[in-house]
């Protein structure tokens, strides 16, 4: 007898006691329980092919091209404005500010185009990268030119394809050399560390300078705009973000992509898209299918130039059969030397919202305020970079250590005095091996709170000790957990002959675990952020680190193809003290 026939015979002997049921009544008990089923499955099966179908027309499904519209076409437009909605807690630049700088700057910042052409203007940021051929193959097999704003870390990485984009007609603009808010830096930094460094490398690859610019995440502070005006560059923001950079938008596919792109699009519109910073090939596919139908709407694909005209004169002398994009002479900067101080330290990743992190404004402040005591990056512009890794010793310690000794590679390590004492042949190694070791404190605590004498005694103090114990010295470099310090803190810590390291670059391989990501994505950051001197953030302890441990094997070959040097923190910061 099955399950289901155990069950009816025990529901019929509670309800009629001994008397045994017949093979018929049997049969028709089993046959209404299959009725009742099928009744309470069918409104569910219904209630998901209605979903289904709802979804397929929202999200897939190409809608017809819309009517006409009224407005004759060269009608001027009252205002510039974003269309596309504004994204809660992405710390995106208020769609409202758009608007007031493009009415503040006519002629210098532009949202949209100024009239009602049925034109349109694809645009791509943060590139060129592996996906940029593609994107390539894609626009010229439809024949349709588009405008790039590239980063002069990545054409560096790409030198072909920026060769190719500029033989094929498209229009190629600056954004900044490795993708930092711009609209918090000196004039100076902005121009030697971004602009101008990028502006260079156009120069050497192409024998011309762009006259466009577009800021990351368009965010551009007013007294900025002049600055820009008198080196020849205008602001080009956009009307409509497809929002291909969002991931939980990624995660429906290209055609979530390609639905902003039907659903936003407008005469003269200014469409963003990115072809770099990361995965982008639903991007690709999605501009495959885009450009047929918004064809069938009746648009023509032109560059940001054709579209606002803001192509400036050639001068005089230049030859007639010059190419479109030779508008403005190079600057006459050549690229930073290596030498030459930094303006500022800061961190180049974003800040991460919801994760308690300290402020990154807070981290440079600090620089500022203790300089040569707190540290950021290193101060010059040496193709130097310091692999930094907190919260060990742990059990994959041993293995990173395996990678870096691989790799003939050294590292700093800022570890916790509780872990230390549970692997001490890895303390012992680590330092044997040649790299540098700090202190992470004691348990990983927030220090900002606490006084001094509980600061040293419980937590920097006891952790020294084991330093003394398992080395014979205590080390000079501290890394404070989660970056938050005190300014009041930092007068103990300068007598007791501690410097505060902090970091430039944080890989967020701390996120990446807690979310089940790949290494992939770690080794990405460093990729995308890395730079001159950088301090990168890593971990070998507080978790399984086995995906750090990966990324670090391929990331350490990849810096040194891109001409990096990896040094610890003191041969990045300055001369190390005797050990005592």
């Amino acid at each position: 007898m099955g399950t289901v026939d155990v069950a009816c015979w025990r529901r019929w002997d509670r309800s009629h006691g001994d008397v045994v049921p017949s093979p018929a009544l049997f049969r028709g008990e089993i046959a209404m329980n299959k009725r009742r089923v099928a009744l309470w499955l069918s409104p569910m099966l219904l209630l998901i092919v209605v979903l289904a179908v709802v979804g397929w027309q929202r999200y897939i499904w190409v809608p017809s091209p819309p009517p006409p519209s009224a407005i004759p076409e060269a009608t001027p437009k009252t205002r510039q404005y974003v269309r596309t909605p504004y994204v809660e807690n992405w710390d995106q630049v208020p769609l409202a500010e758009f608007e007031r700088q493009s009415r503040k700057f006519p002629g210098e910042v532009f949202v949209e185009g100024p009239t009602h052409r049925k034109l349109i203007a694809l645009t791509f940021d943060d590139g060129p990268s592996w996906n940029t051929a593609k994107l390539l193959d894609v626009l010229a097999k439809h024949k349709v030119k588009a405008t790039f704003f590239w980063l002069g870390r990545e054409m560096e990485r790409y030198p072909d394809v920026v060769r190719r984009a500029d033989r094929e007609g498209h229009l190629l603009g600056n954004h900044t050399w490795d993708h930092p808010d711009i609209s918090g830096l000196d004039e100076t930094t902005l121009w030697d560390e971004q602009l101008g460094a990028t502006q260079q490398v156009f120069q050497d690859l192409l024998g011309y300078a762009p006259h466009l610019m577009r800021p990351p995440y368009g965010r551009v502070a007013d007294a900025q705009v002049p600055f820009l005006a008198k080196h020849g560059l205008k602001v080009i923001q956009w009307s409509v973000d497809t929002q291909d950079w969002n991931r939980a938008r990624q995660a429906f596919g290209s055609h979530m992509i390609e639905r902003f792109l039907q659903d936003y699009s407008h005469p003269e519109g200014i469409v963003l898209m990115h072809d770099g910073g990361g995965k982008r090939h639903k991007t690709v596919e999605a501009v495959d299918r885009a450009i047929p139908w918004l064809r069938a709407a009746g648009y023509e694909f032109v560059t940001v130039d054709e579209l606002l005209g803001t192509r400036p004169a050639p001068a005089a002398s230049a030859p007639a059969e010059a190419s479109k994009n030779e508008w403005i002479p190079a600057p006459s900067r050549a690229k930073v030397p290596e030498t030459r101080p930094k303006s500022r330290q800061y961190v180049r990743t974003p800040f991460l919202e919801g994760q308690d992190q300290v402020p990154l404004a807070e981290l440079e402040r600090q620089a500022r305020k203790f300089p040569g005591q707190v540290f950021l990056e290193g101060p010059t512009h040496r193709r130097k970079v310091a692999l930094t890794f907190d919260d060990g010793p742990s059990a994959s310690t041993g293995a990173l250590l395996d990678v870096l000794a691989r790799h003939k590679a050294k590292a700093t390590f800022f570890w916790l005095g509780r872990e230390m004492e549970r692997y001490p042949e890895v303390v012992q190694r680590a330092d044997h091996e040649g790299h540098l070791l700090g202190n992470h404190s004691w348990n990983h605590v927030d220090f900002s709170d606490l006084n001094d004498a509980v600061l040293w005694n419980e937590q920097i103090g006891t952790t020294q000790q084991v330093f003394q114990k398992l080395l014979g010295y205590t080390p000079h470099l501290l890394r404070p957990p989660y970056g938050r310090i005190a300014d009041s803190q930092m007068a103990m810590l300068k007598r007791r002959g501690l410097k505060v390291v902090e970091w430039s670059v944080d890989t967020q391989d701390w996120t990446y675990a807690q979310n089940g990501l790949g290494s992939q994505l770690i080794e990405r950051t460093v990729q995308d952020y890395v730079h001159p001197e950088a301090i990168v953030l890593m971990h070998d302890g507080g978790g399984d680190r086995h995906r750090t441990v990966s990324a670090v094997n391929r990331l350490i070959p990849w810096l040194r193809s891109n001409g990096y040097e990896l040094v610890t923190v003191d041969e990045l910061i300055g001369p190390t003290p005797p050990k005592r």
